[in-house]
Order: C-alpha cells, then sequence, then structure tokens
C-alpha cells in the first residue's frame, strides 16, 4: 500500500491507544518510516481541551491506523509540550481492534522508547541484536512487476548495504506469494546477487525464505572455493558447510514456501526448516565468505527460485530469539494466521464452512459446506470444552451473532496418533481451505500436519509443525480436487475445531498452492 499524500486516508482501521501521565498538552505527530528511507506523517493535532492543559494521568489518546506492515517503524513525537514528554511518556498499550477484517501489523511488536520525546515500534527481526543483512523482497521500492532488480538495499536502507546483481541480473515480481513481492532467479543464464553480508567466520545466524519454481540449482551460497549452502540444493532443500547438516535426501517441492535455518556455533552447526530441526550432523564448520542469492557464488548452479526474506545475524541466536524470527517469517510468507483467533467470519469461511458442534464426528448443526465440496473426517474422536463461550479463542458459532453473550464454541477433533481430513474439491476454480485449532486446556500440544494427493499418496506440503497454539492458529491451503490432510500427534494430541471455506481477500492467507 503505497504511502498517499494525505496520511489521514491510510490510517483508518486499526486503534491504538496512547496513554500519557502527567503531561501538559500540546500538537502530536506520526511519522511512519519506509525501509527505503522515505517517510510520511500524520498530524494528531493538539492532545487536550480548553488551554491544552491536562493534569490527569490517566487519559488516552487514540490514533486509528490502517494496514501499514510495510513501514520499517513508527514514531509518536509529542512537540510544544513545555518539557512534558519526553519524561511523561508512560505507556503505548494496543487498543481495541475496530476493522478485525483488515490484515493486522503482527510482525510489529516490540516498543522502546528513543530521541527523549519519541517512541519507536519496530519490526520484529529488528528487536534481536546483532543483525547485519536483511533482504525483504516487500521492502523493495521503485520497481514494477518484471523490472530486472540490480540493486537490493537492506530493508533499513541503504546505509546498511546492498545486495548487487552479478551475471543476469533477478526479476522483480508483485502479488507472488500471498499478494506480496518477490525476487525471481531465473535458470536460463547464471543469474544472482552478491550481498554486503561477509560471513568468514563464526558464530552466525542466517534465516532464508524462498521457493523453488523449477531446476535444480541453488537460492543462498557463499563465494570463492567455499562449498557452502542454505535453502535449495538440486532437488533437495537444507544446509551444507563442507559437508551436509541436513539429511542429503530431504526433498525440494516445488511451489513450497520454505524456511531454512543455519545456526552456526563455533564448533558446531545446526539447520532449521519452517522451525523444526534437521541437523543430520553438527560437526561440518564451513563458512561462506561472501553471501551470494543464485548461481552468481562459488557454483554455477541454477535454478527458477522466488527469494523472499533472508536475515542475518553475527550471533548463534538463543532458541526464543530464533523462534521469534522465525514466527515473523512463517506468519508473513507461509501465512499462519495466530490474530483472528475464532472469529472466523472477519476472514474465512465466506463460502461455507464445519465448526465441530460437539456432536458426533462434529456434528451437524454448525455445517454448511459449500456444493463444490465434500468433507470426511476419520480416526478422530470428539472433545466438547465450551458449550457457550465468550473467549475470543472459541469458534464464532453464527456469523449473525459474533458478538451476542455466550456466541462462541470450543470443540474439536481429536486423535492423540493421527487422523485425517479428506476434502474434495469439484470443478476447475482453486478454492482457499482453512483450517483452525486451538490448544484450549494446555500449552503442551505439538503436532504435524501433511497434505497429500489422495488417489497416489504423492506429497503435496511436507509436514507442519503445528506447536504454541494456545491462542489458537489459522492453517491455510488453496485447493483443487482431492486431498488428504493427515494430523500427527507427538504430544498429548492433535485436536481442529473447525474447517472453512472461501476467504476475505484481505488476509491474502496461502500457504501452499495445489
Amino acid at each position: 500500500m503505497p504511502c498517499p499524500t494525505d496520511c489521514t486516508s491510510c490510517f483508518s482501521s486499526m486503534t491504538f491507544g496512547i496513554t500519557l501521565g502527567g503531561h501538559c498538552g500540546g500538537s502530536y505527530t506520526f511519522v511512519f518510516n519506509k525501509g527505503d528511507g522515505t517517510s510520511c506523517s500524520y498530524n494528531a493535532g493538539n492532545f487536550g481541551t480548553g488551554s491544552n492543559t491536562i493534569s490527569c494521568s490517566s487519559d488516552v489518546w487514540t490514533l486509528v491506523l490502517g494496514e501499514f506492515s510495510e513501514f520499517a517503524s513508527i514514531s509518536f513525537t509529542a512537540s510544544n509540550v513545555n518539557g512534558c514528554p519526553p519524561s511523561s511518556v508512560s505507556d503505548w498499550t494496543r487498543g481495541n481492534d475496530t476493522c478485525a477484517s483488515q490484515e493486522q501489523p503482527t510482525a510489529i511488536t516490540s516498543i522502546s522508547t528513543t530521541g527523549g520525546s519519541s517512541v519507536t515500534i519496530q519490526e520484529v527481526p529488528e528487536t534481536v541484536t546483532g543483525m547485519i543483512g536483511w533482504y525483504d523482497a516487500t521492502k523493495i521500492s521503485g520497481l514494477s512487476n518484471g523490472n530486472n532488480v540490480s540493486t537490493w538495499n537492506d530493508a533499513r536502507g541503504s546505509s546498511f548495504g546492498s545486495a548487487t546483481s552479478s551475471f543476469t541480473a533477478p526479476t522483480f515480481v508483485t502479488n507472488s506469494i500471498n499478494g506480496r513481492s518477490t525476487v525471481r532467479l531465473t535458470d536460463g543464464s547464471r543469474c544472482g546477487m552478491a550481498t554486503s553480508v561477509t560471513l568468514s567466520s563464526r558464530p552466525y545466524t542466517v534465516l532464508h525464505v524462498f521457493t523453488r519454481r523449477f531446476g535444480e540449482g541453488r537460492t543462498l551460497q557463499g563465494s570463492g572455493s567455499n562449498n557452502w549452502l542454505l535453502g535449495n540444493s538440486a532437488n533437495t532443500v537444507g544446509h551444507f558447510a563442507n559437508n551436509w547438516v541436513s539429511p542429503s535426501n530431504n526433498v525440494s517441492v516445488i511451489d513450497r514456501v520454505y524456511i531454512s535455518t543455519s545456526v552456526s556455533e563455533s564448533s558446531k552447526t545446526r539447520y532449521f526448516q519452517d522451525g523444526q530441526q534437521l541437523t543430520n550432523s553438527d560437526t561440518p564448520t564451513g563458512n561462506p565468505g561472501v553471501l551470494h542469492f543464485g548461481s552468481s557464488g562459488a557454483y554455477d548452479e541454477r535454478v527458477r527460485a522466488d527469494l523472499c526474506e533472508t536475515i542475518i545475524y553475527d550471533s548463534a541466536l538463543s532458541n526464543s530469539d530464533r523462534e521469534k524470527v522465525e514466527k515473523y517469517l512463517r506468519e508473513k510468507w507461509q501465512e499462519i494466521n495466530l490474530t483472528t483467533q475464532g472469529g472466523w467470519c472477519e476472514g474465512y469461511g465466506t463460502e461455507g464452512h464445519w465448526i465441530h458442534d460437539g456432536g458426533s464426528n462434529g456434528g451437524t448443526t454448525l455445517k454448511s459446506l459449500p456444493s463444490y465440496a465434500t468433507v470426511t473426517v476419520t480416526g478422530a474422536s470428539n472433545q466438547t470444552w465450551a458449550a457457550n463461550s465468550n473467549d475470543p479463542r472459541a469458534m464464532v458459532k453464527n456469523i449473525n451473532t459474533t458478538f451476542g453473550t455466550n456466541s462462541r464454541i470450543s470443540a474439536c477433533w481429536f486423535s492423540s496418533s493421527s487422523m485425517t481430513i479428506n476434502i474434495i474439491i469439484t470443478g476447475s476454480v482453486t478454492r482457499t481451505v482453512a483450517l483452525y485449532m486451538i490448544d484450549w486446556d494446555s500449552t503442551v500440544r505439538d503436532g504435524t500436519v501433511t497434505l497429500t494427493k489422495t488417489s497416489d499418496g504423492r506429497v503435496l506440503h511436507n509436514a507442519i509443525r503445528i506447536i504454541d497454539y494456545a491462542n489458537g492458529r489459522w492453517i491455510v491451503f488453496n485447493v483443487l480436487g482431492d486431498v488428504t490432510l493427515t494430523f500427527s500427534a507427538s504430544v498429548s494430541n492433535i485436536v481442529v475445531s473447525g474447517i472453512f471455506f472461501g476467504r476475505n481477500d484481505v488476509f491474502r492467507r496461502r500457504i501452499g498452492i495445489v
């Protein structure tokens, strides 16, 4: 969403409250800084009434914001306040979301006070210390679909470094994955970019998001004689650091979005894929030198692939920091939605739904499937946690009673081993299928879901790990034909509360293409 000249028009859906204590009134301005160094501002006008002198410490001023995930930071600045603040900026709290059907800024979480009278919100990757490189395709500006990408600036601005094209330049692709832009490598000629990041010694952490379209080359590799790669290689996905860290036979599925992570300590290396550790051997300790995208590095191994986002840190991230950044990437690129919770009518189910009503095999009172869909659940038991609830994690029973008292239900299909959901989509149109999962009564459930073609068992999407979903989690696929979702429990059991067809396009949620 380009920032218009009049910023008032682009801030119209999210409500954030700012609580100021002991302040003296004055004029307040919000400045929205984009990753390309440009910015726009919104003048909030005077805070207060009458003489603009406010003494009550509980006063709250609310600014209504729109979809602003493209912005690198948001600064709150006070002027003409007679010295109050800076010291009196006491709190910044998120208010109610006044339009939950809009895409919410889940990537913006950390809050810090900077520059005296400013409060700055950073995006998740910036909240982890030691960042030395950040290449985000969504932060590229000034290019149209199909343009060559000769320079790819660091998401924090060109002063932090840039990747430059070597040999054939990749191309800029709009509306590529989840409606977001990507940088596309070509396999027809040697194609790639040399980053401004050099990793000649350890420790470091590299997180690399990509999807392979065609071919068998490398998406991220080292330079010179350094045989180091992360992401795609041949028809595998993994990590090589002078030897395989990941399993050498880990198949790369075309059109699947991968998050490949290398955590490189001084004497060992670990590999994570989509948050799961897939380290086969931690002894390889090779380094890449200059990091290269595509075939411009040490090896001319070409691939047609979309580069989404790559983040580099100068330390071996702790598990908590790694998981925080991977969660940010997962929600952004793989679109496992953590924000809608049980309010499905705000984004999903526009064409039909089946909500578990607590009855046998999910019951039928909350079942309204579209004519193009057939759903069969096998191997599942039934559980009802709350037949009538106001908890936002619970599923809304009816689209017309979203905000009514006890208008929600929390029930599920579950299995302590495995269960399947077979979905048949007829016709020639790919349909959005969303599933809601909630670890209602614990925080320990752990499992996976795998998507396969029913007729021959071919894996269409490798296992997605489902963890940390006490607040609810949506997993969304685009489906056509006859597919089977297999849910496997690792800890406790695995649960599904609802199946939904169609979506509100504002969400642009997609985790795979079938």
